[in-house]
Formats: C-alpha cells, sequence, structure tokens
C-alpha cells in the first residue's frame, strides 16, 4: 500500500523510540548488575573485616583522611568511631620513641627504596598503654606523576610476640653472664666430644684459649689410662640410662701437667 510521509516519519520515531528504550532497558540491567556485584563484594569485603583478628585501613593520601575498620579500634580498647578520620589519628598514637623510625620506614617505601611497607611499632591504647602492632601497608593507585594517590592496609597485634622475644634475649643474657662469669669451668661439648664452646674459667684451669680449646675434644684432653672410665660414663648418657654423672678424673693442661677435676656432665 502507499505511505504519506507523514506516516513513515511516525513509524521511523516509533522505531527509534523503541530502539532508545530497549538501549535504556540494557544499559539498567547492566547497572543493576553491578550494582548487585558492588552489594555481594561489599558483603565479602564485611565478612573478611568480621573474621579476621586484624586491623584495616584505607589511606586518602593527598587529603589525608584514613577508613580504620572497627576491628582496628577495638585491639586499643576504643569504640568502633572513636578514632578520627585522620592519619593524625595514627600518628598521635605512635610511642614517642618509634615515631620517626615508623615515619622513615614509610617514606622510604613512597621513594621506592624498599618493595614493602613493613613496621613494628607501639600504638597507646585508650588506657593508656602500649601494643606492638605490626602494620603492614601497599600503594594500589598512584597520580600520572607517580605519587601515591591511596594505600590500604592492616595492622596486627604482636604484643605477645614482642613479650617473648623480650623474655628470650633477658634469659640469653642471664645464661651467657652465667656461662662467662662463672667460678668453675664450664664447656658446650658436641656428641663427638668436640669443644663447642669454653668459658674463661675453663681455659684459666686447662691453659688454653677459648680458640684453642675449640681444636680439641676431651678424648684429646683425657689421660689414656683415664680413657676407659670416661668415655663408660659418657656411653650412659648419650644410651639415656642416666641424664648426668659426675666422677674424679684429671686433665692434661697444656703445660703438659695433671689437672685433677672435679667433672659434673649433663
Amino acid at each position: 500500500g502507499y505511505f504519506t510521509p507523514e506516516i513513515v516519519g511516525l513509524v521511523e520515531k516509533l522505531a527509534a523510540d523503541l530502539a532508545h528504550g530497549l538501549e535504556v532497558l540494557e544499559v539498567q540491567r547492566q547497572l543493576e548488575q553491578k550494582a548487585e556485584a558492588l552489594r555481594l563484594s561489599e558483603q565479602c569485603w564485611q565478612f573478611a573485616l568480621d573474621g579476621a583478628d586484624e586491623g584495616v585501613w584505607d589511606w586518602d593520601i593527598p587529603s589525608g583522611r584514613v577508613f580504620f575498620s572497627d576491628r582496628l579500634q577495638t585491639m586499643l580498647g576504643y569504640a568502633p568511631g572513636e578514632f578520627s578520620p585522620h592519619v593524625d589519628a595514627w600518628a598521635q598514637r605512635v610511642h614517642p620513641d618509634d615515631l620517626e623510625r615508623a615515619q622513615h620506614e614509610l617514606t622510604e617505601y613512597f621513594a621506592g627504596h624498599t618493595p614493602h611497607y613493613i613496621s613494628e611499632h607501639r600504638l597507646r591504647c585508650k588506657d593508656g598503654t602500649y601494643r606492638w602492632i605490626r602494620d603492614r601497608g601497599k600503594i594500589i593507585e598512584r597520580l600520572p606523576d607517580g605519587k601515591p594517590l591511596r594505600m590500604i592496609g592492616t595492622h596486627v597485634d604482636v604484643t605477645e610476640r614482642k613479650q617473648a622475644e623480650d623474655a628470650l634475649r633477658s634469659s640469653e643474657a642471664l645464661t651467657r653472664a652465667t656461662f662467662e662469669q662463672a667460678a668453675v669451668g664450664i664447656a658446650h661439648v658436641g656428641l663427638d666430644y668436640r669443644v663447642m664452646r669454653a668459658n674463661p674459667r675453663l681455659c684459666e684451669i686447662l691453659g688454653y684459649t677459648p680458640q684453642e680449646l675449640q681444636q680439641f675434644s676431651f678424648k684429646d684432653l683425657t689421660y689414656p689410662d683415664e680413657m676407659e672410665k670416661s668415655l663408660a660414663h659418657a656411653d650412659r648418657a648419650l644410651r639415656g640410662e642416666c641424664d648426668s654423672y659426675t666422677l674424679e678424673k684429671s686433665y692434661r693442661h697444656k703445660d703438659g701437667s695433671a689437672v685433677p677435676v672435679h667433672l659434673t656432665v649433663s
């Protein structure tokens, strides 16, 4: 049939409107999909924050604004929301003895001198005490000129580990002082009877330096006629038949003389 130009124009307009409507529906559908994906992502993120025993921070570097997770705040005794959302909230709580080092570690990372930002420092709790925190972070956005724009990271409380390390260092220092300053000769001996370490008093008794004694085994320092007795006791200990033993014997002094000793072995 015959269609007037007006009818043709109307049909074309309807077709264009329909196509546009379909495009709008498609865009709307895509937006709804993205919104759902974002919602699921946020749920997963929140689940991770709630379930992990780590504090999380998200720092907008140019503005100084920081998101501090609830766990980051509660591990220091604060209620969620008590931290000001600014980097100063962290800096003001770093122990004065640790602040310069922590800032230096951050500066070194920004400058590309270190591959990761990792810092262990003390943070002040709400009650005024301090907890040791292992702070880790990574730059995830930069400006076109390379300057850092956004950084995220975590806080982990490592106070118990630090206390254990301090206790171990104190124990080692006490053991070392006891070994070095003891009024009796002490040696650490390997399973091959070689001298691994000798204290000053033992060196004085036998006339050797510590380095010289480490060249010997106690077999070398024992007189041949006392060897069988000495090894019999040592073998019993190595077989687990006793935890310690004592005996009287003589060692050969550096000058060749005999040094009678009362020996205790564990």
